[in-house]
Parts: C-alpha cells; sequence; structure tokens
C-alpha cells in the first residue's frame, strides 16, 4: 500500500508545525544523526515555519547539542505553545545571512567549541548560501541542502565540490528524498 503523504511536501506538519520535507527526508535526518553522535551543532539557513526546527531543536535537547536557525522573516510559529516551551526563539537569528546576519553565521562556523557542525541550508537561495558558506566549514563538519534536485540542482556543488565528499548517498538513494549530505574534507585531502 502507497503513503501519500510519506512524499507530499506542502502538506506535511511535525507536531503541527508546517515542515515542507518528506517524511522520507526525515527519516533520513533521524537515521543521519543517530549514526554520527559526534556532531555537536546543528545550524539551520531557512527557518520559514519552523517545522524542521523545532525538530532539530528537540534533537539538541535530546543530545546536549547546540542549535541556531536564520531566516529573514519572524513568523507566528516562533509564539507557538510547543516553540515556548522548547525556547525556540532563544534559537532564532532574524536577519539575511548575506547582508545583516552575515556576522553571526560566520561567527558560528568558525567557533572551535561548535565542532564538528551541520549545516543544513534551506533558505531562499540555496545555491547562493551552500557555496558562500561550505569554505568556511571546518574539515569534518557536515552541510546538507534541501530541494535537491529542483531549487538545488547537483551542478550547483561544482564550484566547491573539491572541498567536500559527499556521504549517505546509499540512504538517500533508497527513498524518494529531497535531501543531500557531504562532510568537509582535511585540508590535506584538498592538495
Amino acid at each position: 500500500m502507497a503513503y501519500s503523504h510519506v512524499h507530499n511536501l506542502f502538506g506535511s506538519t511535525f507536531l503541527g508545525f508546517k515542515v515542507l520535507q518528506y517524511w522520507a527526508d526525515i527519516a533520513l535526518w533521524e537515521l543521519f544523526l543517530s549514526e554520527r553522535p559526534s556532531i555537536r551543532t546543528i545550524v539551520e539557513i531557512g527557518t520559514h515555519r519552523a517545522g524542521m526546527s523545532i525538530f532539530f531543536l528537540a534533537h539538541a535537547i535530546q543530545r546536549d547539542m547546540v542549535f541556531w536557525t536564520f531566516d529573514k522573516v519572524r513568523f507566528p510559529e516562533l509564539d507557538m505553545p510547543l516553540s515556548k516551551r522548547l525556547g525556540l526563539a532563544e534559537h532564532f537569528i532574524l536577519g539575511d545571512v548575506f547582508e545583516d546576519s552575515d556576522w553571526r553565521l560566520l561567527e558560528l562556523l568558525a567557533d572551535e567549541h561548535l565542532k564538528p557542525l551541520m549545516l543544513f541550508v534551506d533558505g531562499g537561495n540555496k545555491p547562493k548560501e551552500f557555496q558562500a558558506f561550505v569554505p568556511y566549514l571546518a574539515p569534518d563538519d557536515y552541510v546538507s541542502v534541501h530541494d535537491y534536485s529542483t531549487e538545488f540542482k547537483p551542478c550547483d556543488v561544482e564550484p566547491v565540490e573539491d572541498l567536500l565528499e559527499p556521504v549517505f548517498l546509499t540512504e538517500c538513494g533508497r527513498t524518494t528524498c529531497l535531501t543531500r549530505f557531504w562532510r568537509r574534507l582535511p585540508k590535506s585531502s584538498q592538495d
């Protein structure tokens, strides 16, 4: 039996929040994070309606991690009961990562206490965000992108592909999903 909600991008929710992810992608995130307990921090570009932010913040609380999310718009979901209970607004940075909040994002990406770090690229211009911030990741940090093959094409990796190693490909290939993952290569691998 097919379950249409598993691949319902615009109708998907997580705990009542619009998540704009396939449920298949959420399952991948659960597996990815479980297999990489060394990740200390998740930084999300693109809070939107806070569904993935709530998911990531819950993981951060459960795993004693750090979580930050950036968006140009402060949506009302930040004031919903669960958001308030989890303190989501305290992990939210309002601003454009290319203008007024860029310094804060770069500060987080450079902080050695937050390593290894996962940067989740899901803002308004995924190719630009990916290409601009991957060079600031430290070796063994991770980056992931949502809307792979739709808003983010395989060719969008090319400007920084020498810095990255694809990871989790087998798992992503087992199901229809819109998320892809990479690990920042050690500097010696780039020579």
